[in-house]
């Protein structure tokens, strides 16, 4: 999950702007060597931030049972 996330997280970090047919300025991100483009949208950028949400609470999750003590101060702290 992090891998991937930390994948799209470059794609949009990547893109560029363009003018698209509409003459709308769009951010565009080259997908893979077979020349296939996206536009980041709105929808792709709340996918992430809610998969972003997901792996950070696994994070927790994770430190919690590494380190009891640091993720009862995390916990308490995301209240």
């Amino acid at each position: 999950m992090f891998q991937a996330l930390n994948t799209r997280r470059s794609d949009i970090m990547h893109a560029y702007p363009i003018t698209n047919q509409a003459r709308q300025q769009i951010l565009h991100r080259r997908l893979d060597k077979k020349s296939r483009y996206f536009e980041v949208t709105n929808e792709i950028l709340e996918e992430f931030i809610s998969k972003l949400h997901d792996v950070s609470s696994l994070l927790y999750d994770i430190r919690a049972i590494m380190k009891p003590l640091l993720g009862d101060r995390a916990a308490a702290a995301k209240q």
